[in-house]
């Protein structure tokens, strides 16, 4: 009996014996399996993401705005050539997001003369219902249970009544900002969350990062501890000097931030999008004024500028099942709908084909947001009117956007100088005969003293916004300036100093704001022309567009009705 069961002993011994040394060999080879994946480089293919995304490396490429033309310029002149894709414009960003030598050339860029989404989109709002009727006709936000794709933290269920918010990270020049804000009150509305808002940023600006990258560059770049520099920045260069300005103050005075209620009026957005400013981009400010934590914290971290298409309806996950063009992955609006954190953070929203609407109820509220982008500061709309009266008055003049002062519209540069001039003298041909000799800008701003032509209306008057430092000069140029005798740019009828921008202040930090806001005048005066001929690619252009058929309409509307009125006021006499 003793024999038999000191043998049962030993055979457990053995038995244990072996599968412990079968577990091990098998940690073992899964963990040589997880090496090889780790030395795995990433792929730029189609993706799904978890709650926690990877970042990745953040480029060294730092894009700056010249304050004297308000343009996005890139100091390394490694910026990405964006392509149309779906009507997206985006070559006002000017991040750099692959490597040089995989960059198509220029001579590659699409020329497309079809309207762009963003301008598409302007077009259908003309025929939206009223904003009152169209939200009654939306459907509600019924949270509908989450795709088991997006992960989830254990967390706490919130109460019913805890408000819920929105935010994200905005990035680039100041009218892809623009975009990227109306895709997120678009998206606050649909999530019934309450959008916090960034503030607009003007200067020296950061291009597209990964988001973690993007965080720290904001927040290196915050003002706090530096309120005392916004007193140097008037200062001349030799007055900085001799008063010890640090090169800190010269960093900090070279952008700003502001809020969105100072440049535009929101109001009727706020009646149906709930949102609050959010000045700073640390997590503390986000716990102390809102009392979000980051475990509180749904984030959607992204790795490429185009990463995740929003889809408003429950379409297939599989991000192969779709043509999401230069979009790398996918998120639904219902499954954001049922996320149960109190705050959902999103990167990058920039993109006219960001969010693919599936009703036409839909893209007319998405297009009744964009409407509401029309800037409405007093002190710049005065200064606006004052140089429109200058060269004439509104509809009394044609108008051009030549922008190729940076990046890739400096590298295709003639490209974009050939289509405007193609898209210009279709519309206006220059005389036969040859080069006109041009008018001076004084001669051209007194109706007496134009050229022949242009008093007879053979040749238009002509107002050119652009980012060209002296396009009188710029050889670019040229073929212009010899064909039409008058053309005024905005140096010729404004001056800073004495513009009621001078005294425009930003509340936030004590900077002046009337150097941030020239480009802004400046594509202001050509919405105000008879006619408006945009450059291709620029975001900027496409807006200025959309502002010249939005007065235009209205314009013709008031003159109209005040000639009606004279026509009652006759009759009465």
């Amino acid at each position: 009996m003793s024999t038999l069961s000191s043998r049962r002993i030993l055979l457990a011994a053995i038995t244990l014996t072996v599968l412990v040394l079968t577990v091990l060999l098998l940690r073992w080879g899964d963990s040589d399996h997880v090496a090889e994946l780790e030395e795995l480089p990433p792929q730029p293919q189609h993706s799904t993401h978890s709650q926690q995304h990877p970042v990745g490396t953040e480029h060294s490429t730092d894009d700056a705005w010249d304050v004297g033309t308000g343009r996005v310029k890139d100091s390394n002149d490694e910026q990405i050539l964006g392509t149309h894709v779906g009507g997206d414009v985006d070559m006002d960003d000017v991040s750099t997001e692959e490597p040089q030598e995989n960059l198509p050339v220029v001579k590659d860029l699409p020329v497309d003369s079809s309207p762009p989404s963003e301008e598409k989109e302007e077009e259908e709002e003309e025929k939206a219902p009223d904003s009152s009727s169209l939200i009654k006709t939306l459907p509600k936000d019924d949270a509908v249970e989450a795709d088991s794709s997006l992960e989830e933290k254990e967390k706490p269920v919130p109460l019913i009544d805890e408000p819920k918010y929105l935010t994200f990270l905005p990035h680039s020049g100041f009218h892809n900002q623009r975009i990227a804000v109306q895709n997120a009150f678009y998206l606050a509305f649909f999530l019934n969350r309450t959008l916090l808002l960034p503030p607009a940023m003007l200067g020296n600006v950061s291009g597209w990062r990964p988001f973690n990258n993007l965080v720290d560059w904001y927040l290196s770049h915050s003002k706090v501890g530096y309120e005392n520099c916004a007193k140097f920045a008037s200062l001349t260069a030799d007055m900085q000097k001799a008063n010890n300005m640090s090169n800190v103050c010269n960093i900090t005075n070279s952008y700003t931030y502001v809020r969105w209620e100072l440049l535009f009026d929101l109001e009727a957005l706020k009646a149906k999008v709930s949102y609050l400013p959010r000045d700073y981009f640390t997590n503390e400010y986000l716990q102390d004024q809102f009392n979000i934590s980051t475990s509180e914290t749904w984030y959607f971290k992204d790795e490429w500028r185009y990463d995740a298409m929003i889809f408003d309806s429950n379409v297939d996950l599989d991000p192969q099942k779709h043509d999401l063009g230069r979009y790398h992955s996918l998120l639904r609006i219902p499954d954001l709908q049922a996320r149960p954190e109190k705050l959902i953070y999103l990167g990058s929203l920039f993109g006219t084909s960001r969010i693919v609407t599936s009703t036409k109820e839909h893209r007319f509220l998405h297009a009744w947001v964009n409407s509401q982008f029309i800037f409405s500061n007093p002190v710049l709309l005065q200064t606006l009117d004052n140089v429109v009266a200058a060269i004439g008055g509104p509809l009394t003049y044609a108008s051009l956007h030549a922008r190729v002062g940076d990046g890739v519209f400096a590298r295709g540069a003639n490209k974009v100088m050939d289509q405007l001039w193609s898209d210009f003298s279709g519309k206006f041909p220059p005389l036969p005969g040859g080069a006109i000799d041009p008018a001076t800008p004084t001669e051209c701003l007194d109706p007496p003293t134009r050229p022949e032509a242009v008093r007879n209306g053979s040749l238009p008057l002509i107002f050119m916004a652009t980012d060209e430092r002296n396009p009188r000069r710029a050889k670019l140029f040229a073929k212009f300036f010899a064909a039409y005798p008058c053309i005024i740019t905005l140096n010729d009828v404004f001056d800073h100093a004495t513009s009621p921008l001078a005294e425009l202040s930003n509340p936030i930090d004590g900077l002046k704001l009337g150097k941030f806001m020239i480009p802004l005048l400046d594509g202001l005066v050509a919405s105000r022309a008879r006619d408006f001929t945009a450059s291709i690619w620029s975001t900027f252009s496409v807006y200025i567009r959309f502002i010249h058929k939005d007065f235009t309409k209205k314009w013709t509307a008031e003159q109209k009705n005040k000639g009606k009125d004279m026509e009652s006021s006759g009759e009465r006499g």
